[in-house]
């Protein structure tokens, strides 16, 4: 009887550390952000931040959240399945839309059940609805995580790329809820976070469900997977989200001189961590074939 193929303990490895260091940046930012005066107090001010950006931007990122309900998260469930059917494993698409599924209502969950309490003076001028239900963000969490079924589910030779792509209209999102005052800076990286931990536990399943193998069993050094083609392309887009969201904050002397540095550092890490981990969720992937059909085209 022929052995099964699998995937090399190295993908699965480096899967179950992407894990824990999504984990770890989740409860970091809860701790940090959250839970402690210092951080609550940083966190609100670059919260005060989005007061500064131009009401047109802020225009257009309320319709873009208007976007995400119910339905459009059916619409996401079906279009996953729809994808694994053209990729020939549908097994793979239902563990993706009940990864998709976890990931959604785990963040409602969280955001009802963590414990949140004011530790920062600052707080009292915020919106009475940022005191709770908001980490982490619901529409980052719905955002991230259907862009990264995608790309879980691409074929394996353009999934690098398309995390760039799909990195940027995840960010989008996860920046947009603190623009348009919906969420504070802090609940778009828990956003971020938890999605990429319920993403690399969803791989991990459907790898194991599908018996998924590796294109070629050759081992890729950590630096050639963190540092190639598309990593220049995912800071240049990364870049460019900041700098236009810069822009449009602090367009005029008059605004340029009202500066906040803490506003613009969050809004840093949304965008460089959000493209970040779609990027490397892309190259991660990039040994992982569902079928033969995906070693015959790679």
């Amino acid at each position: 009887m022929a052995q099964k193929e699998t995937v090399t303990p190295e993908v699965v490895r480096l899967l179950w550390v992407s894990f824990a260091i999504s984990i770890g940046v989740f409860l970091f930012t809860y701790l940090f952000f959250v839970s402690s005066g210092i951080g609550q107090t940083f966190d609100a001010e670059a919260y005060l931040g989005h007061e500064n950006v131009d009401r047109r931007v802020l225009s257009i990122d309320r319709h873009l959240l208007s976007l995400v309900s119910l339905t459009t998260m059916i619409v996401i469930a079906l279009l996953i399945l729809g994808l694994s059917i053209l990729r020939r494993r549908i097994e793979v698409g239902f563990v993706c839309v009940g990864g998709f599924a976890v990931a959604v209502i785990g963040a409602e969950l969280l955001k009802r059940y963590l414990p949140w309490e004011q530790l920062s003076s600052l707080d009292d001028g915020l919106p009475t609805n940022l005191a709770f239900d908001t980490y982490p963000s619901g529409h980052t969490t719905i955002a991230t995580t259907a862009c990264l079924m995608v790309v879980v589910l691409a074929a394996p030779k353009i999934r690098p790329w398309l995390g760039v792509i799909l990195g940027a209209v995840s960010t989008t999102y996860a920046t947009a809820v603190v623009i348009a005052g919906w969420h504070r800076p802090s609940d778009a990286l828990g956003g971020i976070a938890w999605s990429g931990a319920i993403t690399f536990l969803t791989i991990l399943v459907a790898i194991r469900v599908s018996n998924a193998s590796n294109i070629d069993q050759h081992s890729i050094s950590l630096k050639d997977r963190i540092w190639n083609s598309s990593t220049p392309g995912a800071i240049v887009v990364a870049l460019v989200i900041l700098a236009t969201i810069s822009v449009a904050a602090y367009v005029t002397p008059a605004e340029l001189a009202d500066f906040d540095g803490e506003f613009v550092t969050m809004m840093a890490l949304i965008i460089f961590g959000g493209i970040a981990l779609s990027v490397w969720t892309g190259q991660l992937m990039r040994q992982v074939h569902w079928s033969r059909r995906d070693q015959q085209l790679d």
